[in-house]
C-alpha cells in the first residue's frame, strides 16, 4: 500500500498539471478534462473491481480450518510450505483455534538456532539439536522414533526437506483429508477397507462444510495467485483419497465383495468428479488409469446390487465439485444395466489412457495395454 500511495500522489500531481496546461483557463476545456479524468478512473475501477474485490475472500481461513478441524486432539502437524504454515499459524495464534494441535515448520526446524526453541515444545523429545542430515542433528525417522510416532497422532503437509531412507522403509503416509497421517508400517493392513472409507468420509464431510462457499474461482484467482494453490491442493488430496480407497479394496484378501464394491464405486466416482471439475486432474494419466481400474473391478465384482454412495458436496454454494457427474454414480435408474455401463466406461477410459502421450512412460502401460487388447479381442472388438 505504501508505494501505491506515493504513486497515487505523484500521478495526481502530474494529471493536475497536465489538465491545467491543456485547459489554459478555458471553462469548457476544464469541464472536458474533469470529465475525462473521472471517466478514466471509472474505467480503471470497473476493469479491476472483479479481480481486486477481496471482501469475500475467506479462502485461506476455510483452508486452514479444513485441516485443523479434521485432526484428533493433541495432534502434531509437520508443515513444509508457506501457505499452509502461515494460514494455520494465524488461525491458532490470532484466532485461538485448535491450540491443542502442535504445528511445526519442518524447514525452520533445520536451522542452527532451532535448539534454542526446544523449550517451547516440552512434550516433544528432540534427539539432537536440529533436523538435518549432518551429525549432531536428527533425521525425521529418529524424531518419530523418539516420540513413539506421537501415539498415532502425527501428520504431515508437504514433503520432507531431506530424503530419509529409514523413514521410507518404516513408515507409511495415509491420506487424511488435506494432509497425511504418519503410521508405522505393518505387514497386515492397519485398517479395513470399510473402516477407512467411513473414517475418511467423515473427514471429508468436515472439509465440505469448511469449503461450503466454494473453492477460489479460476476467473478471479489464476495460477499467479496464492488462492489458486488451495484449489490445486484440494484436488490433489481429493484424488489421493480415491486412489488409496481403490488400493485398499483391490489388495484386500479378507474383505467381502460387498464392502469392496462400495469402496471401488466411491473411489471411481470421486476420480470421475475430479476429472470433470479440474483441468489438471483431467490431464493426469494416473487418474485415467485408476478410473479404468475401478470400472473393470466393478464388472468383476460378484455383487448383484449397485451400492448407494453419498455426494458430500451437493450443497456447496458454488457447486464446485460433482456438479456435472454422470447420474449413474449417484441416482441410479433401476433399469440401468450397471455392469454393462461399467464395461462401456472402462473401454472409453482405458482407451483414453492408452492414447495419452505421457501415459507411455507409466511403468504399467504395457500391462494395461495387454489387458485392454485381450478383452477387446475376446469380445470381437479387435
Amino acid at each position: 500500500m505504501h508505494p501505491n500511495f506515493l504513486c497515487f500522489i505523484l500521478g495526481g500531481v502530474g494529471l493536475r498539471k497536465l489538465c491545467y496546461k491543456f485547459t489554459n483557463g478555458s471553462n469548457s476545456r476544464t469541464s472536458f478534462c474533469q470529465f475525462a479524468l473521472v471517466a478514466f478512473v471509472a474505467f480503471a475501477y470497473h476493469k479491476g473491481y472483479t479481480k481486486s474485490n477481496q471482501s469475500n475472500n475467506f479462502y485461506f481461513r476455510n483452508y486452514a480450518m479444513s485441516i485443523l478441524e479434521t485432526l484428533p486432539n493433541d495432534s502434531v502437524l509437520f508443515i513444509n510450505y508457506d501457505q499452509q504454515w502461515t494460514s494455520i499459524r494465524y488461525m491458532q495464534e490470532c484466532e485461538g483455534i485448535r491450540k491443542d494441535v502442535t504445528s511445526i515448520n519442518l524447514s525452520m526446524m533445520s536451522y542452527d538456532w532451532w535448539s534454542s526453541k526446544h523449550h517451547h515444545y516440552p512434550h516433544i523429545n528432540f534427539p539432537g539439536s536440529r533436523y538435518t542430515q549432518s551429525s549432531g542433528g536428527f533425521n525425521f525417522s529418529r524424531l518419530l522414533d523418539s516420540n513413539n510416532a506421537f501415539n498415532g497422532k502425527a501428520f504431515i503437509g508437504g514433503n520432507l526437506s531431506f530424503r530419509d531412507e529409514s523413514y521410507l522403509r518404516r513408515y507409511d503416509e495415509i491420506p487424511h483429508g488435506m494432509v497425511r497421517r504418519i503410521i508405522k508400517k505393518r505387514k497386515d493392513r492397519d485398517s479395513t477397507v470399510e473402516s477407512y472409507r467411513r473414517e475418511s468420509n467423515k473427514i471429508w464431510q468436515v472439509i465440505a462444510k469448511e469449503h461450503s462457499t466454494g473453492l477460489p474461482p479460476l476467473r478471479q484467482y489464476g495460477p499467479e495467485t496464492w488462492e489458486w494453490t488451495i484449489r490445486r491442493e484440494f484436488f490433489e488430496h481429493f484424488m489421493s483419497r480415491s486412489s488409496h480407497l481403490l488400493d485398499l479394496a483391490l489388495t484386500s484378501e479378507s474383505t467381502s465383495d460387498r464392502s469392496k464394491l462400495k469402496s471401488i464405486v466411491e473411489g471411481g466416482a470421486w476420480l470421475d468428479a475430479a476429472r470433470l471439475n479440474d483441468d489438471i486432474a483431467n490431464d493426469s494419466h494416473a487418474l485415467w488409469k485408476n478410473l479404468g481400474l475401478a470400472y473393470m473391478n466393478i464388472v468383476r465384482n460378484s455383487e448383484t446390487t449397485f451400492p448407494t454412495i453419498r455426494n458430500l458436496f451437493n450443497n456447496t454454494e458454488n457447486s464446485f465439485i460433482m456438479e456435472s457427474i454422470d447420474d449413474a454414480w449417484w441416482n441410479k435408474d433401476p433399469s440401468i444395466d450397471w455392469k454393462q455401463w461399467s464395461s462401456s466406461q472402462w473401454e472409453k477410459t482405458w482407451g483414453h489412457f492408452l492414447g495419452m502421450e505421457k501415459a507411455k512412460n507409466d511403468p504399467s502401460y504395457e500391462q494395461v495395454k495387454a489387458i485392454y487388447d485381450q478383452v477387446l479381442t475376446s469380445v470381437g472388438r479387435r
